[in-house]
């Protein structure tokens, strides 16, 4: 009985040591698990910390990043105005060329008509040689009557030296008809030098208007294979100015989007904290490149178009919604701000897609 007793003590004692380990046990279990709660909460504020951070360094390279678009929109905007510039130079030669080609259909005009003048003069002067050529015939036949006339005076004169005292009167007519004849076949004979050299003359005359007219007329053909290379060269000035005026307008379009991205990133870097400005620093739509040029250009073919009507309205939402958000972040209405953000984004997409039609 003693021993059993004795037994059931160590045993009693043993189950109350047992359970004051236990107890200590819940309780170190109890702690660890507080402990674990703690770290866990500890881990779970570093975690959101550390993205918090993250998300910071992210949303600030993101910002430089849209920041360095403003070089990007300096290099194609200087594109721009050098082929814009190149646009007017193809303008101006093809104004040049034009005035040239111009001249030179005067100048083929021209001589078209001073072939049809110098034909013209060629005939009257081949006229005026075959007149020469009748006058000579003329005198040819006058000399013939003269010599005849000279021969009968000088048979009148014989006979009447024959007749003696009887004829003498005739013989002073028979000698006055030879001395008329003899001055008839003189003033015959100069007549006729003189139609000679005149019938020379215009032969002379006829072939250098002709051979003026063939050279007039290789003159011509000349010129007019020059005029064909001349509306050539315009053919392919106005090919090159309807290109580089595509290439010039693609390349200002770009340079638009670029600043209203650049533009749009001024407004974050001013949400996210990043920038000062404040609502008065941004320009309106009426003021930027974009508003420049649509107030410039409502008159011209480009204006007339559907999509450059259409793009104001969304472009003044861009600005207005952009300088509204920036002030209601100032005025610490983020949820305002946000909606403003938001509007802005519906917009400037409208206004990328009207830009990329009036490029095409």
């Amino acid at each position: 009985m003693f021993v059993s007793r004795r037994k059931y003590e160590e045993k009693d004692a043993e189950v109350r040591q047992l359970e004051v380990k236990l107890e200590e046990a819940l309780k170190r279990v109890e702690l660890l698990e507080t402990e674990n709660s703690d770290l866990h909460s500890a881990i779970e504020t570093a975690t959101n910390q550390q993205v918090s951070v993250t998300e910071s360094v992210v949303v600030k390279c993101l910002i430089d990043a849209l920041g360095q678009l403003e070089g990007v929109r300096e290099t194609v905007l200087h594109s721009y105005e050098r082929i814009n510039a190149e646009s007017q130079s193809i303008v101006n030669i093809n104004e040049l060329f034009s005035e040239s080609a111009s001249t030179l259909n005067k100048i083929v005009s021209d001589m078209s008509g001073l072939n049809v003048q110098m034909g013209s003069m060629s005939e009257r002067i081949s006229g005026l040689s075959t007149t020469a050529d009748n006058i000579n015939k003329f005198v040819t036949t006058i000399t013939s009557i003269s010599d005849q006339t000279n021969l009968l005076a000088l048979n009148a004169a014989i006979e009447a030296a024959r007749a003696g005292d009887a004829g003498r009167g005739f013989s002073v007519v028979a000698d006055e008809v030879r001395a008329l004849a003899t001055e008839t076949n003189k003033s015959a004979t100069e007549v006729s030098e003189l139609v000679n050299g005149i019938i020379q003359s215009t032969s002379k005359a006829v072939s250098g208007v002709n051979e003026l007219r063939g050279n007039n007329e290789q003159l011509e053909t000349g010129i007019n294979q020059l005029n064909g290379s001349y509306e050539s060269m315009v053919q392919h000035c106005d090919s090159m100015k309807s290109t580089i005026s595509e290439g010039a307008m693609a390349t200002f379009i770009q340079t638009v989007k670029l600043d209203h991205v650049v533009w749009k990133s001024d407004v974050y870097a001013v949400m996210c904290g990043y920038s000062n400005k404040t609502a008065a620093d941004f320009s309106d739509h009426v003021n930027c490149r974009l508003g420049k040029w649509y107030s410039d250009n409502a008159s011209t073919a480009i204006g007339q178009t559907a999509a450059f009507r259409e793009i104001d309205v969304p472009h003044a939402k861009v600005h207005s919604s952009g300088i509204a958000a920036v002030q209601a972040k100032q005025n610490g209405n983020n949820t305002e701000a946000d909606a403003k953000l938001i509007e802005m984004e519906q917009a400037s997409e409208r206004v990328m897609t009207l830009l990329d039609r009036l490029i095409n």
